[in-house]
């Protein structure tokens, strides 16, 4: 007889099918602010907010879930499975900062957990940036 924790973990990686791409567009790039904008307010937002580079060895170890955990759904070569392609072509014209938001806080209602426990904002930061990279490999 089948382990049910298999089954239930099978469930959840079928229903991962098209997240990023079905919700992507909510996370597209804002439109740009209106000239009436208090330019204050502006250079605060313009600035970012120092963040803590990403080491190599981490960057190693990110990549590895990268490949393993997205790959689970999306592929081992992020070109589709279960879910829908999120390779650089198919991310293009998405923005990175949106892209990092869906890894760190998933998509509610659907099979797209958050990740925000097991990675920081800079790191979901740096694998939206890592794929939506082209491979020279």
């Amino acid at each position: 007889m089948a382990d049910t924790g298999l089954i239930a973990a099978a469930c959840v990686v079928v229903m991962s099918v098209g997240l990023v791409a079905a919700f992507a567009p909510s996370y597209r790039s804002p439109p740009a602010p209106s000239p009436a904008v208090d330019t204050a307010a502006s250079a605060a937002a313009a600035t970012p907010a120092p963040e803590t580079p990403v080491s190599p060895a981490r960057q190693a170890e990110l990549e590895h879930m990268v490949i393993q955990d997205c790959g689970s759904c999306h592929g081992l070569t992020m070109k589709g499975g279960l879910g829908k392609p999120i390779t650089p072509g198919d991310l293009a014209g998405f923005d990175p900062e949106g892209l990092a938001a869906i890894i760190l806080d998933g998509v509610p209602g659907t099979a797209m957990p958050p990740w925000r426990p097991l990675i920081s904002e800079p790191e979901a930061l740096w694998i939206a940036e890592y794929l939506m990279k082209e491979k020279t490999e």
